[in-house]
């Protein structure tokens, strides 16, 4: 007789199966906390990540534009970066042509396309040219001029005395966090936006205090075209 009223009271404890309400709830809650706390780290991260990738970037892109320096006395120059990105990867300088791209902002560009089908491509990269007539940085150009960078909102003003800003805006591949750059000495990094509360978010050590030239400098623009 005790035996089958403790067996009989086992079945009706072991019916019950599964969760209350209550506890599902519980463990949801300790599921959200925990996916709320790995979230900062996680997308900081990922933000880090991005931004290494392109200052990656822009030192590739230098590597390739200083060869075409070696072999042809300055480097690529143009009316636009279309026109650079042509004469980098013609001259068998630049292999992959996705490397003008910035994933998530411009699609990949084929390397058999026209000159103005690149200058239209969505190039996510800026070069700095002599003003006057679009022709290539020279040798004798100051080291501490911005070689290559990120396609901003506007060409920044490469002359005068540092330190000079850059103003970023809906074109910035990195929206409001900074910007990518190469300079003519072969330093890359990415610059950071100092405050990002203050009106239109800008770079303002695009190019250090020491760099001051009575030369004039442009830059040959890509498209900053949208994603696809």
């Amino acid at each position: 007789m005790i035996n089958n009223r403790l067996l009989s009271r086992t079945a009706r404890n072991s019916s019950r199966g599964g969760f209350t309400l209550v506890e599902l709830l519980v463990v949801i809650a300790i599921i959200g906390l925990l996916a709320a706390l790995a979230i900062g780290p996680i997308t900081h991260t990922m933000q880090i990540a991005k931004e290494n990738a392109g200052q990656q970037t822009t030192h590739n892109l230098y590597l390739a534009d200083f060869q075409y320096s070696i072999d042809n006395g300055t480097f690529a120059g143009g009316t636009d970066a279309g026109l650079i990105a042509q004469a980098l990867m013609k001259g068998g300088y630049v292999s992959d042509p996705s490397i003008f791209t910035i994933s998530g902002f411009s699609k990949p560009i084929d390397a058999s396309a026209t000159a103005q089908a690149i200058a239209q491509g969505y190039i996510a990269w800026d070069f700095a040219v002599q003003q006057t007539d679009n022709s290539g940085i020279t040798t004798s150009d100051p080291d501490q001029l911005p070689l290559i960078w990120n396609t901003g909102n506007t060409a920044p003003s490469l002359t005068g005395t540092g330190p000079l800003a850059m103003s970023l805006g809906a074109k910035n591949p990195y929206g409001k966090d900074g910007v990518a750059v190469v300079y003519k000495s072969g330093s890359a990094m990415f610059l950071k936006v100092a405050d990002v509360t203050a009106g239109t978010p800008s770079v303002t050590n695009f190019c250090n205090a020491s760099f001051n030239t009575t030369n004039t400098y442009a830059a040959a623009v890509g498209s900053g075209g949208s994603t696809q």
